[in-house]
Parts: C-alpha cells; structure tokens; sequence
C-alpha cells in the first residue's frame, strides 16, 4: 500500500512551488462507527490546497490513519478536496477519495478549518466510507496542524 502513498506524497510536495498556496501537515484523532461499534482514531495527514480564483480552492490530501481497536489497523487514503472560504481564518470543504488498508473503499465526507494564529489551524472533518463489506462506516476526526 505504501507504494502508492509515497508517490502521491512526493509528486504532491514537488508541485508546491508551482501552485505557491499552501501545504499543510496534520495530526488528528477521533472515532470511527462500524455498524454498532465504536472506535477511537489517530492519525496524521500532509496535503496542499490552492486558490482557484475568488475564494474557492481545491486540494489534495494523503493519509494514514489507524484505528485503536487492539490491532492498531492502518487505514490509508488518498482525498481530494474543495471548498470555500468563508472568511480570512475559516474555510469550509467537501471531500472524496480512496481509503485502503485492511480493505478498500471509498469515501466523501465535508469538513471545516480554522485558522487559531500564524500557520496553526484546527478541523472538523466527517468521512462517510463506502465498502464493499457489506456495511459501510463513519468517521469523525478533530485536526490540529500547520501550514506552510
């Protein structure tokens, strides 16, 4: 699997002075919602975002997340991401991409940011996972991270 992130990572860190916006690092922790379970998650994200006029922006995102049920599964995922700013400290977005590791799926899910002074940010974010298990689950996380 880590074949296909580190690729992602490095072509998304080697486009950033093209784009000149904003790169972006991540630690983040909440809980994931699998039919009537319930478990925690940490994890971290690095991603870039860029204007693409007015307020709007679009970005992209890799991950890896693990979730804390004794066997400490890695999620993996790549995302994109749009959205709005709604003000010079808040944005708001939506989000899809491919989550894979103990299983592949995909996700959406809609969030927000906002800027706490300097580079720091903290979000809000939810994921809605789609498999083919059977059974699809939700993911809520709260980040705090810098950007660059």
């Amino acid at each position: 699997m880590l074949k296909f992130i580190v690729p992602a990572a490095i072509a998304l860190l080697a486009s950033t002075p093209a784009l000149a916006d904003e790169g972006r690092v991540e630690i983040r922790g909440g809980y994931t919602s699998i039919v009537s379970l319930s478990e925690a998650v940490v994890g971290i994200a690095a991603g870039y975002d860029a204007d693409v006029g007015g307020k709007a922006f679009v970005g992209g995102e890799v991950s890896v997340d693990n979730v804390l049920n004794g066997g400490f599964d890695e999620v993996y995922g790549i995302t994109g991401r749009a959205g709005i700013k709604v003000s010079d400290d808040a944005r708001i977005f939506v989000a899809g991409g491919h989550s894979f590791g103990n299983g592949d799926s995909w996700h959406a899910g809609i969030g927000a940011e906002h800027n706490l002074g300097s580079n720091v940010y903290a979000k809000l974010e939810h994921r809605r996972n789609f498999t083919n298990f059977g059974f699809d689950f939700d993911t809520t996380v709260i980040g705090f991270g810098i950007k660059f």
